[in-house]
């Protein structure tokens, strides 16, 4: 048996949690043109596309509605790209974990037993992982 890194492990997480967000986007493209006012208007549709990309940028604006990450080729899933991104950002996470930890380590005596424990949530905050934008 091998024994994961904190890195692999929370990179691993990250990346599990933008597949995820991937998908559910997909679902819902699939299902705007399969049932909804994308389809055509010989099927009762209006013949629309999709409101906005993967980032969130609206598509049904007056002006170029240009979502720089998709101009850039990021608005289609790609397995290596994803690991990388997803390997950086534990990484940063685990470091800004680390100085936390350490600052609080170092505290003044003088902080009250209260803010520690509201401090201690504030050190593990960078280890949660939320919802991921893609």
């Amino acid at each position: 048996m091998t024994k994961k890194s904190s890195t692999t492990t929370l990179a691993a997480e990250i990346l599990a949690k933008a597949r995820e967000a991937y998908r559910k986007y997909e679902e819902e493209v699939e299902f705007w043109y399969t049932y909804g006012d994308g389809r055509p208007v010989a099927e009762g549709g209006k013949g629309w596309t999709f409101p906005r990309c993967i980032h969130g940028v609206s598509r049904w604006v007056d002006y170029d509605c240009a979502c720089i990450p998709c101009e850039d080729g990021y608005g289609v899933w790609d397995w290596h790209r994803e690991a990388r991104e997803a390997i950086a950002d534990a990484k940063w996470r685990l470091r800004v974990y680390g100085e936390r930890v350490d600052w609080l380590s170092s505290r003044p005596e003088s902080v009250p037993d209260e803010l520690v424990v509201a401090l201690g949530r504030w050190v593990i905050a960078p280890l949660e992982v939320g919802e991921v934008g893609v």
